[in-house]
């Protein structure tokens, strides 16, 4: 009896300390594993900020296909610890761009699978739609793999990036090192919390070694992409009209730029052929790169049409403009007519007291003795679209005299939202500025338009590029003897 005893005893013991060291072991690798997460998430949600500064300065206002197929390189390259990767999904949980896309297990992020940090509950689809990061535990809906994911607004067109980071890569770490612990005697198991801490320490501290080196990678991209774009803006600056030029050709005028990169989509020309003096303002597709290389394009054709094909009409320059501003950017058929140039060009010619407007979208203002006028442009863009139903476009005379005030402007300036209500400025607001101010000297008009803008913005972007052509008549363009 006492033998069974003390075998019924000793088992009970046998039992009572596997269970102990089992719990305890369970207990720790749930605390390591919370720990864990909540980690990962954190430096996932740096690493999307990081790369999230990256992409915004530099291509947030791009063409979208120019967006995606940066997104998409980055995706590509971009290697994280513990099986991880990033991504890019749209507001739908649809993947649009992801490492090996195409062989991507999972396609679509259900938003019902993504589980919160601290919350048991899966998230809301709607918050997909808002710019709050979303930081948890996704689990694909094949049920293969479950991941530590950040999901930060990209900002643009309802995208998010996503940070992910495998959950059983990240756990084997907990994983390997409780391996041992089960079979242990209960002593062994009081002293695992404090060993499990240091593990913790241990496994953070090679992660976050980890994370610089990518940091490092993102980090010297990032200055030779920037290098790179500073190099084009010197390029487009010597290439294109500065403002010695204007003054050259119209000593009383003013040009305020604020160009929203490094390298802008917006410039303006100015040139003088027999007798005839000239000056546009054109915006081009988008802004940034892809804006600059238009721009480049665009005064090429209006130095071919003035000099080469020796067109003197403002209408019949923006017809051959037209007609060769897709020739110049179709290869083997392939053309978008999303690309192009929205524009205003005038001509005056000397003893004619008039002047020549033309327009593709953009308007020309005309302010005399406290009234201005607004001369409206053809609806159709350089480029934009395969055929004009009207033909050619319109050129519009109208008579000038001396002290009259031109503007020719993009369409950033109206565009730009601010003010209480966070609102466009709006042309009508724009020409009862030029109003007030028509009648000052070009080079203060240029710094109350400018100070206008920046009171108006206050703390926002600017979301454009900004031109504004002031050009006061004055009376060797009117060809009058002045005494």
């Amino acid at each position: 009896m006492r033998k069974r005893f003390q075998l019924i005893v000793s088992f009970s013991m046998l039992i009572i300390i596997l269970v102990g060291s089992f719990s305890f072991s369970e207990v720790t690798r749930r605390y390591i594993n919370q720990q864990l997460t909540r980690q990962v998430v954190m430096d996932n949600e740096v690493i999307g900020k990081e790369i999230l500064g990256f992409i915004t300065d530099q291509l947030m206002q791009e063409d979208d296909s120019l967006v995606l197929a940066s997104l998409q390189g980055l995706c590509d390259e971009v290697m994280l610890p513990n099986n991880g990767f990033i991504c890019v999904m749209d507001s739908k949980g649809k993947l649009v761009a992801a490492p090996d896309i195409a062989n991507m297990e999972m396609r679509n992020m259900g938003i019902t699978d993504f589980q919160g940090l601290e919350s048991p509950v899966p998230y809301d689809h709607d918050l997909l739609q808002r710019a709050k990061p979303l930081l948890g535990i996704l689990t694909y809906q094949n049920g293969k793999r479950s991941d530590i994911v950040a999901s930060l607004s990209l900002g643009i067109d309802d995208l998010r990036l996503n940070i992910h980071q495998d959950t059983l890569s990240v756990y084997n770490h907990t994983r390997k090192f409780l391996n041992g612990l089960i079979p242990l005697s209960i002593l062994i198991s009081l002293f695992v919390a404090g060993l499990g801490f240091f593990t913790v320490d241990r496994i953070v501290q090679n992660y976050e070694s980890q994370i610089e080196q990518q940091n490092h990678i993102i980090a010297r991209k990032n200055k030779d992409l920037t290098d790179s774009i500073k190099y084009a803006g010197f390029l487009q600056h010597s290439y294109l009209p500065g403002k010695k030029t204007i003054e050259k050709y119209f000593p009383r005028s003013f040009a305020l730029e604020k160009s929203l990169e490094m390298v802008s989509g917006d410039f303006f020309f100015v040139d003088q052929v027999d007798g005839i003096s000239y000056f546009s303002v054109i915006d081009c597709t988008g802004h940034g790169v892809p804006g600059s290389l238009l721009s480049m394009i665009g005064y090429g054709l209006l130095e071919e049409a003035l000099h080469v094909q020796q067109i003197r009409s403002p209408g019949k320059i923006l017809d051959y403009l037209y007609k060769r501003f897709p020739e110049n950017l179709v290869k083997e058929g392939d053309w978008r007519d999303t690309d192009g140039m929205d524009m205003a060009i005038c001509s005056i010619s000397r003893g004619e007291g008039v002047i020549r407007y033309a327009g593709a979208r953009n308007p020309m203002l005309h302010a005399r003795n406290g009234d201005i006028t607004k001369y409206g442009a053809d609806r159709y863009s350089i480029g934009m679209v395969t055929e004009k139903p009207n033909g050619s476009f319109r050129e519009q005379v109208v008579e000038i005299k001396e002290g009259d005030m031109i503007y020719l402007f993009s369409d950033g300036y109206i565009d730009q939202f601010g003010g209480p209500h966070e609102k466009k400025y709006m042309m009508s607001r724009f020409k009862e500025q030029l109003l007030n101010i028509h009648h000052e000297e070009p080079e203060h008009q240029e710094k109350i338009l400018e100070e206008s803008l920046n009171n108006w913005m206050g703390d926002l972007p600017q979301i454009d590029d900004i031109t504004v052509l002031g050009i006061k008549i004055t009376p060797d363009l009117l060809n009058i003897q002045v005494s």
